[in-house]
C-alpha cells in the first residue's frame, strides 16, 4: 500500500488529508485520516513537525506510512516551513502545487477513454493521462467534462454560482472607521438594504504584509472606492448555497473516481480551504 498526505495551508486553516493507495492496483486511493488545524504564521519547523507527529500517534499511524507529500498553500512564509517538515519527517521533500506547474492554460474539455483520459487545452493542444484530477467549481467541472453522466448532471448543476465585482486597492476609507477593530474581514452593513454581499479583506492582516500602505481587497464594493487607490478589477463566481446545494458534497463518491475522473471542489468537501 502506499500512502499520500496531501497538505492545503489556508489563511485561517490548515487542512490534511491522508490517502492510501492499494498496492498494484489502479483504484483511486480511499481518504483515511482527515484534520483541520489553525493557521499560524509564527510557528516553528519543530512545532509543525510535533503536531504532524501528535496527529498520526492519535490515528495509531506512523510517519513511515507516508510515501508521498503534495503541499499548497496561499499563505507564502509558511510553504518553506512545512517543505522543511516534510523533507524531515517524511524523509522525502514534498510535491509543491504553486505558480510554474502548467498554469495559464485553460482546460476546454476532459474526454474519458478506456485506458486514459484526454485533456483538451484552449490552445487546441491535447494530453494523454492515466488519470485527472478536476478541483474547480462544480459548474466549471461540468462544462469541462465531456459527455457527462446523467449523475454527474444531476450532481454538478445543483449548486448555482453567482459573478461578484472585486476591487484591489489601497483605499483605507473602506475599512472601519476606528483602527482598533480592523480584522482580515470587514463586512458592511449599508443603511439600504443589498442583495449581494459587501465585504472588504484587509491582506496587510490576512496575509502578515508589512508595506506603508493598506491593501484591501473588496467584494461588491466598488463605487465607493477611490480611482487613484485602485489596483486592479476582477470578476469572480461564487456558489449560491440553498435548498440542494448541499448535493455535492453528500453524493460526492457517486461520481468522483469513476473512469478515472476524480472531482475535489475547495467549496464544499471536507478538505476546502478558503480560496
Amino acid at each position: 500500500m502506499t500512502t499520500l498526505l496531501v497538505i492545503d495551508i489556508g489563511n485561517t486553516n490548515v487542512s490534511l488529508g491522508l490517502f492510501d493507495y492499494p498496492a498494484g492496483s489502479d483504484e483511486h486511493g480511499q481518504l483515511a485520516q482527515h484534520w483541520r488545524t489553525g493557521t499560524h504564521r509564527e510557528q516553528t519547523s519543530d512545532e509543525v513537525a510535533l503536531m504532524l507527529r501528535s496527529l498520526f500517534e492519535h490515528e495509531g499511524r506512523s510517519c513511515s506510512d507516508v510515501t508521498d507529500v503534495i503541499i499548497s498553500s496561499v499563505v507564502p512564509p509558511l510553504l518553506p516551513i512545512w517543505e522543511r517538515v516534510s523533507t524531515k519527517l517524511f524523509d522525502r521533500p514534498p510535491l509543491t502545487v504553486g505558480p510554474g506547474i502548467r498554469t495559464g492554460m485553460p482546460v476546454r474539455k476532459v474526454y474519458r477513454k478506456p485506458s486514459s483520459v484526454e485533456v483538451l487545452c484552449a490552445n487546441s493542444s491535447s494530453h494523454q493521462f492515466d488519470h485527472v484530477i478536476i478541483a474547480t467549481h462544480s459548474d466549471q467541472a461540468l462544462s469541462m467534462i465531456d459527455p457527462p453522466t446523467d449523475a454527474e448532471q444531476e450532481i454538478l448543476g445543483a449548486m448555482p454560482y453567482q459573478e461578484n465585482t472585486v476591487v484591489l486597492h489601497s483605499d483605507r476609507s473602506i475599512l472601519p472607521t476606528r483602527k482598533w477593530i480592523w480584522a482580515s474581514w470587514n463586512y458592511l452593513i449599508p443603511r439600504e438594504t443589498i442583495q449581494r454581499v459587501a465585504v472588504t479583506y484587509n491582506m496587510n492582516i490576512l496575509q502578515s504584509i508589512d508595506a506603508p500602505v493598506d491593501f484591501c481587497v473588496s467584494l461588491n464594493k466598488s463605487d465607493t472606492i477611490s480611482e487613484d487607490a485602485v489596483i486592479g478589477r476582477y470578476i469572480y463566481s461564487h456558489p449560491i448555497y440553498k435548498t440542494g446545494s448541499p448535493a455535492f458534497k453528500q453524493r460526492h463518491d457517486e461520481i468522483s473516481g469513476k473512469n478515472r475522473v476524480h472531482l475535489r471542489s475547495p467549496r464544499v468537501l471536507p478538505l476546502r480551504g478558503f480560496l
